[in-house]
């Protein structure tokens, strides 16, 4: 669709129609069967309002997608589709070594081509945008999303977000290269840096900080053509980035030149309460549609405050444009107007799993190996005692923590892939219940003193992530 159509469609919008275009909700609104109960009854939400919601995270099958929008176009008066959206993190269904771990293998064109699988596998499913590349600095190992970083070198960060954006989204039109998907960059900026890697705590940058080692990999990712950003739930100079006006307009707008959509983290906007600069969610909406956030992620201040508050001040009308033409200028470089399905048709929205995909994650993790040092250890010899003792020993929790496509079950333990070597094998699985325990314990030392190697798998459980998937 031609620019000059795209703005004549916001013209036919009415002022609710174009709020909603801004809001993402999960697929649980869309499974009502017309009855108001659940998250709709929650957020006192209308079918009319459902049918004028802009876009969609966290679907898992192309059927669902495929179902969600068939049933929305039908409702939808200007029959305008909607985006969906989800983390594809190391992989959507085919897993991948996480993002740390291939920031390991020093090797951007790696990490383009396992990028570049994940979105035509996400794509199959109905996926239109990941929220990847993850470009936190990260310093502290106890924050617990340092897994999905690049780690701690701005510059090798910077080099690996780009490769991230150049595979997930390709070099041609996204409309005609229906294999790859937008990306979407995060967390704008500094939620690598909360204290104590505590989540959610306390940030506080200087200026050097953050244009010398916050900056570049989201400069990179833009540069690239990153399609999205989303800002981070920290605060930058005291102010939440989702309510920080001078860093979503001054640094991000104009010295990174960013020029596509701003997109909240989960239910970051409501949460300016929680960060008390908001006393309610019509405040919240305020200033985070002031600041610049253009779509709302999974709360309801912009569904039932942000039309009256452009009906009180008319001047915002502009702003609320300027957005929407963001979202759908987004749906429109997808391809998205033409075919809302983007390739999906009822006879292929079975899974496609291709064994080549299979084949560049085993790749993949054998350049993502870290060898501190080979004192004529590696490789195992034929018939050499070899001891396997540790909570991952024979489990299949091995795919990672955003692994929430992936099926656990098909995983192959350590276990079983060793014990297909001509090696003389014993394992000591984990106690029942996985306590550790002082018999545990004794018996992996003796066991550890009779065996030639003595091979520790460690590892705490996946903690998997349920809905909230960004």
């Amino acid at each position: 669709m031609e620019t000059i159509k795209l703005k004549k469609l916001i013209d036919r919008m009415t002022v609710a129609e174009k709020v909603g275009q801004l809001v993402q909700l999960t697929p649980d609104f869309f499974a009502q069967g017309g009855e108001i109960t659940g998250p709709m009854q929650q957020w006192q939400m209308s079918e009319e309002q459902l049918g004028t919601i802009g876009s969609v995270l966290g679907t898992h099958t192309a059927e669902q997608v495929y179902t969600i929008q068939t049933s929305y176009l039908e409702k939808s008066r200007l029959k305008i589709p909607l985006i969906f959206m989800a983390d594809v993190i190391h992989g959507y269904e085919t897993i991948f070594p996480i993002p740390l771990a291939l920031a390991s293998s020093f090797d951007a064109q790696l990490v383009e081509e396992v990028a570049k699988a994940s979105a035509k596998e996400a794509a199959e499913a109905g996926i239109h945008v990941t929220f990847s590349p993850m470009a936190d600095h990260v310093k502290d190992p106890r924050w617990g999303r340092v897994l999905e970083s690049n780690g701690e070198d701005p510059t090798l960060s910077a080099v690996l977000t780009a490769a991230y954006v150049r595979g997930y989204q390709g070099t041609a039109s996204l409309a005609e290269n229906k294999q790859r998907i937008a990306a979407c960059v995060k967390h704008f900026v500094g939620y690598g840096a909360a204290e104590g890697g505590r989540d959610y705590h306390t940030v506080d940058l200087s200026d050097l900080e953050l244009y010398q080692n916050y900056l570049p990999a989201f400069q990179a990712a833009i540069e690239a053509g990153a399609e999205l950003v989303m800002t981070s739930f920290n605060t930058i100079h005291g102010v939440p980035a989702t309510a920080n006006q001078p860093l979503l307009q001054d640094v991000l707008r104009e010295k990174l030149g960013f020029d596509g959509l701003i997109i909240s983290d989960w239910a970051a906007v409501a949460e300016l309460m929680a960060h008390r600069v908001a006393a309610d969610r019509t405040e919240a909406a305020k200033k985070a549609f002031t600041a610049g956030v253009e779509m709302d992620m999974m709360s309801d201040c912009y569904l039932n405050a942000l039309e009256q508050i452009i009906d009180a001040d008319p001047a915002m009308n502009e702003q609320l444009n300027k957005a929407v033409f963001h979202v759908l200028h987004l749906k429109n470089k997808l391809g998205l107007f033409e075919d809302p399905y983007r390739g999906l048709t009822p006879e292929n929205l079975a899974p496609r799993l291709l064994k080549e995909t299979r084949l560049l994650s085993r790749e993949a993790a054998k350049k993502t190996t870290v060898l501190l040092k080979n004192q004529a250890l590696l490789p195992l010899q034929k018939k050499q005692k070899v001891a396997l003792i540790g909570p991952k020993a024979d489990s299949k929790d091995l795919l990672g923590a955003w692994s929430w496509i992936g099926k656990q079950e098909e995983a192959v333990s350590l276990a079983k892939g060793l014990s297909q070597k001509e090696i003389d094998l014993t394992i000591l699985p984990y106690p029942d219940g996985k306590v550790l325990t002082a018999a545990y314990i004794e018996e992996a030392c003796r066991l550890a003193e009779q065996s030639e190697v003595v091979l520790l798998a460690l590892g705490k459980p996946v903690r998997k992530r349920g809905k909230r998937q960004v």
